[in-house]
């Protein structure tokens, strides 16, 4: 399940894409070229309210995408 989010910010057209995904096995790997990614991790609803968004107005989007697919945790 895929939602995207398109916004211009300081003149630069943005588009944001949040991924529903499943977690098999392993460990969370990513690749960050621009070294712009603070952290990736797995968080319940409740941890991600009390978290400290860049961009606030995406944390009702996320957990409106959370709730929506009927998971636990993104």
């Amino acid at each position: 399940m895929e939602f995207v989010k398109k916004a211009c910010l300081k003149n630069t057209d943005v588009t944001t894409h949040f991924f529903l995904c499943k977690i098999k096995e392993g460990q969370i790997t990513y690749q960050d070229p621009d070294d712009s990614i603070e952290e990736i991790a797995w968080k319940t609803s409740d941890e991600s309210l009390k978290l400290e968004h860049d961009y606030p107005e995406d944390q009702e989007t996320l957990l409106s995408f959370l709730w929506t697919s009927g998971c636990q945790a993104f």
